[in-house]
């Protein structure tokens, strides 16, 4: 739950629901966006910017205090990645299908300062996000099998 304002809030829970309230909680109203799954978080960072995160790495964006929500998902087939939001630690589980020779994770901020770097030799990867500042940050693979990238919000 995110209260950007003292009446203007917001929820998000199953099935891609997102309920917003411009009465402080009183009455709310919803929507669904298709093929969303499960929410697990909302952030709003200003009355009009704010996050949703959820299953399979799902994070969505509004700059419009909600009235367009537009998703970005990672490729479950690619990468998957819990919990998203974390409060500190994320598991890593790379597919089959990805070689990991030579292959080196990257987690940056979003102005491409690197904070970890780690050589693969697992296909599963727990990373320590400890320390670092709340806020939106991205995990980029990169090998032989080519780059996955996707965003982790950690709060």
């Amino acid at each position: 739950m995110s209260f950007p304002g003292e009446d203007t809030g917001y929820v998000s829970g199953e099935a891609g629901a997102i309920l917003k309230t411009t009465d402080g909680g009183s009455s709310w109203t919803g929507r669904e966006p298709p093929g969303v799954g499960e929410l697990s978080a909302v952030c709003f960072v200003t009355a009009q910017t704010g996050y949703v995160a959820g299953s399979s790495g799902t994070i969505m964006k509004t700059m419009n205090g909600g009235t367009g929500i537009p998703g970005i998902t990672a490729d479950e087939e690619k990468l998957r990645i819990y919990p998203v939001p974390t409060a500190g630690m994320i598991t890593l589980i790379i597919p089959d299908h990805y070689a990991l020779n030579n292959t080196e994770l990257f987690l940056t901020d979003m102005q491409g300062r690197i904070y970890r770097k780690v050589l693969l030799v697992s296909r599963t990867i727990t990373l320590d996000l400890e320390g670092l500042s709340q806020g939106i940050y991205l995990l980029r693979i990169s090998g032989s099998s080519g780059i996955i990238t996707a965003k982790v919000i950690r709060r």
